[in-house]
C-alpha cells in the first residue's frame, strides 16, 4: 500500500525484548491516542493526510493491543462531522466520544456509548438543550462528569451512564470547572466570578455537588481586593422577532443613575461561543478596565451563541447576519433606553466572530463613533480559499455542512458576496481600528489588508496594527499590551475626543518595563 510521506502511524515498542511491532497502516495519520487502563485496548483519530482535508473528513479506530494490529483495527465512526473526546471508563469495559447530535455538523454535541467489544452506539442526553462533553468518570464508571454552559453561568453537570439522564451538580453564579487524575479520587475545581479572578478548590469526585465541602487550595490574586471594579449585570432584552436574548451589562465604577455613559459593545467570537460571569482579565475584554474609564461595557449572547440551546445557536445558519445584528443593535437599544447608555457615545469591538460584526456594523449603521475590529472578515469569498478551516463557512453561508453539499462559495456567489461587508464599503463613515496577526490561518490578514484599503481609499479614519508571528490569537503578552492600549486610545479620541490616540514611544517604554528590559 503506498501511504503519503505526511501520514503518521501507530507503534509498539516492548521495552524489555526491545522489538517494535507497527499497529497501523493507510491513508490517514493517528492523533489524539487513548490507552485504556487494563492496557489492552488503544483508540485514535485518524486525521486526512490531503491538504485539503478537514476535522469532518477524520473517524475514531480502536484497536486491540494484544491480538490487534494491521488488519485488527475497527472503525468506530464513518460520517462528516469531526468526533471531540474518546474515552473508555475506568473498567475498560466501555469507550465513549463526544459528536454533533445525529452527526449533523452545527448541532449540540452528544455523549455515544458502547461496549469495548462491540455494539450499538447509545446516546446519552438525548432530549437534553445543553452541549454535553466528556471530561472523566466516576471511579465505578457509572458516570461521567463534564463541564458546561447554561446562560451566562457555566458549570459541572453529571451523565447517569446507564439512563442518560442529565444532573446538574453546581449552581454558581459565575464559572466552575472540574477536572480528575484517573488514578485519584478527588477533584481539582478552577472556581471564577466576576470579581474573582480563577482559584482552584478540591474535593472528593463523589461529593462535587456539595459546595460547602469545597477546600480552598489557592488565592492566586489578592491584589484584586484593593480594586474598585464594575458591577455586573445579567440583562434581558427582547429582539425585534420576539425572541428573548441575554448578555452581561457591565456598570462604570462609581456609577451615577442621574448620568449617561459611553457604551462599549463587546462582541464574543466562535460565533458558537458566548460571555459568561468570569473574571474579565484578558486583553480581549479587559471589562474592569474599560469600567475603571468611566465606560458601560455591553456583552451580547447573540443568535448563534452557545449555551441557550440548538435552535439558538443553529438560527443564523444560512442566514449569517440578520438575526444576530439585530440581537446586538436591539441590546443597545434597551440600554439607551433605561438611560445608561449615551446613544452618541457608543463604540465596538470584537474578535474573529466579533471582528465579522463589527465588521457588518461598519457598513450597515453609522449610529457608532468607533470601531475596533480584530481578525474578521471582509470578504467572504476570498476568505474561503485563504482560511485553514472551510466548515464553519459552509455552514454559516452555505447553510449546511454535508459532505459535497451546494454549501460553496461558487454554489451561491451572489449570496456569498452579498453577505461580504466589503459590498457595501461605500456606507462606511465610523473610524475603525483594524488587527491582525501576522501568521492568522483562521482569518488571514490578507481580510483586514483588503478592508484597510477600501477604507482609506473612501477616506474613512482608520489604522491597521499587525501583530508579528502571531497566529489568530495573540500570544505575546507584549503584543497583547498593545492591543489594548491602542484600543482605548482609539475610543479615548473618537468617542471622548481627546487629541491623539496612540503615543508609540510612551507604549514601548511601558512595554519594555513589563518585559524587565
Amino acid at each position: 500500500m503506498n501511504e503519503p510521506a505526511s501520514a503518521l502511524h501507530l507503534w509498539a515498542l516492548d521495552l524489555a525484548a526491545k522489538t517494535e511491532k507497527r499497529l497501523t497502516q493507510g491513508d490517514f495519520s493517528v492523533s489524539g491516542v487513548e490507552l485504556s487502563r487494563d492496557g489492552h485496548w488503544a483508540a485514535f483519530r485518524g486525521r486526512p493526510t490531503d491538504r485539503y482535508g478537514d476535522e469532518r473528513a477524520s473517524e475514531l479506530y480502536l484497536v486491540n493491543l494484544e491480538t490487534g494490529g494491521i488488519g485488527g483495527i475497527e472503525k468506530l465512526t464513518d460520517n462528516y462531522v469531526g468526533e471531540g473526546t474518546v474515552s473508555f471508563s475506568p473498567d475498560s469495559r466501555l469507550i465513549a466520544f463526544t459528536a454533533d447530535r445525529d452527526f449533523t455538523w452545527g448541532n449540540l454535541s452528544r455523549v455515544y456509548v458502547r461496549p469495548v467489544t462491540g455494539g450499538s452506539w447509545r446516546e446519552l442526553g438525548k432530549g437534553d438543550e445543553r452541549d454535553m462533553g466528556l471530561d472523566f468518570w466516576s471511579a465505578d464508571g457509572r458516570t461521567i462528569y463534564w463541564n458546561g454552559d447554561e446562560g451566562v453561568n457555566g458549570n459541572v453537570y453529571s451523565l447517569d451512564v446507564t439512563s442518560g439522564a442529565v444532573r446538574p451538580l453546581t449552581g454558581v453564579v459565575g464559572t466552575v470547572s472540574a477536572a480528575r487524575n484517573r488514578e485519584q479520587e478527588t477533584a481539582l475545581l478552577r472556581l471564577s466570578d466576576p470579581h474573582s479572578p480563577t482559584d482552584l478548590y478540591l474535593t472528593p469526585a463523589a461529593k462535587l455537588a456539595r459546595r460547602e465541602g469545597w477546600v480552598r487550595l489557592t488565592r492566586l490574586n489578592p491584589w484584586i481586593d484593593s480594586l474598585a471594579l464594575g458591577r455586573y449585570e445579567t440583562v434581558h432584552w427582547k429582539a425585534g422577532d420576539g425572541t428573548m436574548v441575554e448578555g452581561i451589562l457591565v456598570y462604570p465604577v462609581g456609577w451615577d443613575r442621574a448620568r449617561r455613559y459611553p457604551l462599549i459593545v463587546q462582541l464574543h467570537g466562535g460565533p458558537a461561543s458566548a460571555y459568561e460571569n468570569s473574571f474579565s482579565g484578558s486583553y480581549g475584554t479587559y471589562t474592569n478596565v474599560l469600567a475603571g474609564k468611566g465606560y458601560a461595557v455591553f456583552q451580547p449572547n447573540y443568535r448563534g451563541s452557545t449555551g441557550y440551546g440548538e435552535a439558538f445557536q443553529t438560527a443564523i445558519s444560512g442566514n449569517y447576519w440578520p438575526l444576530a445584528a439585530e440581537d446586538i443593535l436591539s441590546g443597545v437599544d434597551t440600554l439607551v433606553a433605561r438611560g445608561i447608555a449615551a446613544p452618541d457615545s457608543l463604540g465596538m469591538m470584537g474578535w474573529s466572530a466579533g471582528g465579522h460584526w463589527s465588521n457588518w456594523t461598519l457598513v450597515t449603521t453609522d449610529r457608532f463613533k468607533a470601531i475596533s475590529s480584530g481578525a474578521g472578515v471582509s470578504n467572504w469569498i476570498s476568505l474561503y480559499a485563504q482560511t485553514d478551516v472551510q466548515a464553519t463557512r459552509q455552514y454559516y453561508l452555505g447553510g449546511e455542512a454535508t459532505r459535497g453539499g451546494p454549501n460553496k462559495p461558487w454554489d451561491n456567489f451572489d449570496h456569498w458576496w452579498a453577505e461580504s461587508p466589503l459590498r457595501y464599503i461605500a456606507r462606511a463613515k465610523t473610524p475603525t481600528l483594524l488587527h491582525s496577526g501576522e501568521k492568522d490561518e483562521r482569518i488571514p490578514m490578507a481580510q483586514n489588508l483588503e478592508l484597510h484599503m477600501a477604507l482609506k481609499q473612501r477616506g474613512v479614519p482608520t489604522e491597521f496594527l499587525v501583530y508579528p508571528g502571531q497566529p489568530h490569537g495573540l500570544q505575546e503578552p507584549r503584543y497583547q499590551l498593545v492591543k489594548m492600549v491602542a484600543e482605548v486610545g482609539w475610543f479615548e479620541h473618537w468617542i471622548r475626543g481627546k487629541p491623539g490616540w496612540l503615543d508609540w514611544n510612551d507604549l514601548l517604554t511601558r512595554a519594555d518595563r513589563i518585559a524587565g528590559k
